[in-house]
């Protein structure tokens, strides 16, 4: 009688396996600096325990302890570890109409399917071309197979050949991602925008409170550094209210502060003031204010007993004290410039009355200045 044979399958990892058909399955000999029943543990002890063949020993530099982790590509607790196929999740993150095929503990490769062009990881259609001219301006016609030529993107871009782009978008002009906004790389032909600590994303672009907003504008620094004279406490800009400020640009304010004395502006209440007139309560954006002109005369700043009329004309948009004398008119130069709590709408001038208010008490000495 022919004897059996042994149907066990060896999982002897570095040494001999015993696996005649008498055999274990398991290892008769280690490879050197091995041990275990299945020579699958170094030899030298890690805090007098054994890490798997694929595993290290690790020294926490904070507990000062050691222990067992698993090498990169594979998985497990360091006493057993386990080689990883990413093709198992998510198909190794390649096309839908690409084949992965796993190359390494922890490693694959992505091959687009025949008839389909790319890297792998983005796969398209092929656009069969004769000339380069008949492909994408980053694009080449290129040999793809017998008797037939392709439009293939050019490296660090993707798409079908009759189209491209960047396969990282942040490598060109930010991303489309506008002023603090950073870009960041989500994978081939993605990204997102991402905005500094205390702001908030708004697409492509970040915003933060009307003062931040003022403060990182270029054309408002002279607004800014008036509000920097402020205590925090007083700064309503950075408050939770919501509201909507006409902020005179550099240059009026250049002209403005030149008929002052600088003492002046040493006191906080006159800064708060001198906004309260450029300022209302609530959002509107420049649409709102031109929608709600025509079935509202005026709009009361913060100041007491003062508003502004909305003038929409085919010089374009202006606000003033009054809508009767169009001397007095300032126009809005840049509009809807967002923040967490109003708008911001630059003006050309500065509020008509504020000024002469301004002058008339430094003139009169009706306060120490």
């Amino acid at each position: 009688m022919s004897q059996q044979q042994n149907s066990e399958e060896c999982t002897c990892e570095f040494g001999v396996c015993d696996d005649g058909p008498k055999g274990t399955g398991h290892c008769k000999s280690c490879f050197h600096g091995y041990r275990g029943e299945d020579c699958h543990q170094f030899s030298t002890p890690c805090d007098r325990k054994y890490c798997h063949a694929h595993g290290m020993c690790i020294l926490n530099k904070t507990t000062h302890e050691f222990s067992c982790v698993c090498s990169p590509g594979y998985e497990g607790d360091g006493d057993l570890c386990k080689e990883i196929d990413p093709c198992q999740d998510n198909r190794g993150g390649c096309h839908a109409q690409a084949m992965c095929v796993k190359t390494g503990p922890g490693q694959r490769e992505c091959t687009c399917d025949d008839g389909w062009l790319g890297d792998g990881f983005y796969c398209s259609a092929a656009t069969y071309c004769t000339f380069h001219r008949d492909c994408h301006e980053k694009a080449v016609c290129r040999f793809i197979s017998s008797g037939k030529y392709a439009c293939v993107c050019m490296n660090d871009f993707h798409g079908n050949g009759s189209y491209c782009v960047p396969s990282n978008p942040c490598t060109e002009n930010n991303g489309g991602c506008r002023g603090l906004a950073q870009c960041v790389y989500t994978g081939p032909g993605n990204s997102n925008c991402t905005c500094p600590e205390g702001y908030l994303a708004n697409g492509k672009t970040c915003y933060s409170t009307l003062d931040m907003e003022i403060e990182n504008h270029p054309n408002l620094t002279q607004v800014a550094r008036l509000l920097k004279i402020l205590p925090e406490k007083d700064n309503i800009l950075q408050s939770n209210e919501s509201y909507t400020i006409f902020a005179p640009n550099d240059a009026a304010m250049t002209e403005f502060l030149s008929k002052t004395k600088a003492l002046y502006w040493q006191k906080y209440e006159n800064i708060l003031t001198m906004m309260s007139f450029h300022m209302m309560g609530g959002n509107f954006n420049s649409d709102m204010l031109k929608v709600r002109s025509q079935n509202y005369n005026k709009f009361p700043t913060l100041a007491d007993g003062y508003s502004l009329h909305i003038v929409i004309n085919t010089n374009g948009f202006f606000v003033t004290p009054r809508s009767d004398d169009s001397s007095l008119m300032a126009q809005v130069l840049s509009a809807d410039i967002v923040a967490i709590n109003g708008f911001i709408h630059i003006i050309d001038k500065m509020i008509e009355y504020i000024e002469q208010e301004i002058i008339l008490k430094q003139f009169l000495n009706f306060e120490k200045v």
